[in-house]
């Protein structure tokens, strides 16, 4: 798994064991959160950042069931993105 994520150029997922294992290898990853009860206590990000895992980036849905705004809000970091 960790060959698999560090071939990829950024990992986008949600919050699992990929997300960990990216985080902790210094990955870029886009990490979807859910907002009400899914949400979980070590995602306590600071303006869409995780302090322990610095190569996170998170996007939370404004409201439980709509994922509509943080996926254009990743479409966003990947179109201005130059990846090589």
């Amino acid at each position: 798994m960790a060959a698999l994520i560090q071939a990829c150029y950024v990992v986008i997922t949600t919050s699992n064991s990929t997300a960990h294992l990216a985080g902790a290898l210094g990955k870029t990853t886009l990490l979807l959160l859910p907002s009400g009860k899914g949400q979980l206590w070590y995602w306590a990000e600071i303006d869409g950042h995780i302090p322990w895992y610095p190569s996170i980036q998170a996007f939370r849905q404004n409201e439980i069931g709509n994922w509509q705004h943080p996926l254009q809000a990743i479409k966003a970091v990947l179109e201005a993105r130059k990846w090589n």
